[in-house]
């Protein structure tokens, strides 16, 4: 089809995109989009020739070529943060005065520091992806909404145990029990 060959990052993003355009303003709507760029695979390099001369240059400044994995996961991270910045552009290009959204954006578990084409780092904490230890399983996370969070929680971190396999009911209960919650 017209997506062989496409990056995963890339793919997603651009249906999501769509899903966001032609969505209705008069309903809520549910987007759960999981991205796959920083996982180990040997495509993650191929988000390279996806990037800017310019953000080539500061990674391959930054991350020596002595270090490829890790220049891989800098390009599947960058490409992650594009569609990230794609979504939200677009977002508020189609919001209205009335329109209100919550981002949630997440890890699913540490990264991992042993990786084929790629890996991550989870320093200062000990462990990684598949491990119980904190570097496993302590993944940050953001909440941002133009309007729907109460002032109590804005600027607040969230210490607690929290799955992401619990947002969707997290979402449906705040739903249910009306906005002004």
């Amino acid at each position: 089809g017209a997506s062989l060959g496409t990056y995963s990052t890339t793919l997603f993003t651009t249906r999501a995109k769509l899903h966001i355009e032609e969505a209705s303003i008069t309903k809520p709507i549910y987007l759960f989009l999981a991205y796959h760029g920083v996982h180990d695979d040997d495509d993650v390099n191929a988000t390279a020739s996806d990037l800017s001369s310019s953000i080539l240059k500061t990674i391959q400044a930054a991350i020596p070529s002595s270090n490829p994995m890790r220049r891989n996961f800098a390009y599947g991270l960058r490409a992650i943060d594009d569609g990230i910045a794609t979504l939200w552009e677009t977002i508020e290009k189609y919001r209205t005065a009335d329109f209100n959204y919550v981002i949630v954006i997440h890890g699913d578990n540490g990264g991992s520091a042993c990786g084929s084409y790629c890996i991550g780092s989870n320093t200062p904490l000990r462990g990684q992806k598949f491990y119980d230890f904190d570097g496993g399983v302590k993944v940050p996370g953001i909440i941002y909404s133009n309007a729907l969070l109460p002032s109590s929680v804005i600027n607040t971190t969230y210490s607690g145990l929290m799955h992401h396999v619990d947002w969707l009911a997290t979402f449906v209960n705040g739903l249910a029990r009306g906005y002004s919650q």
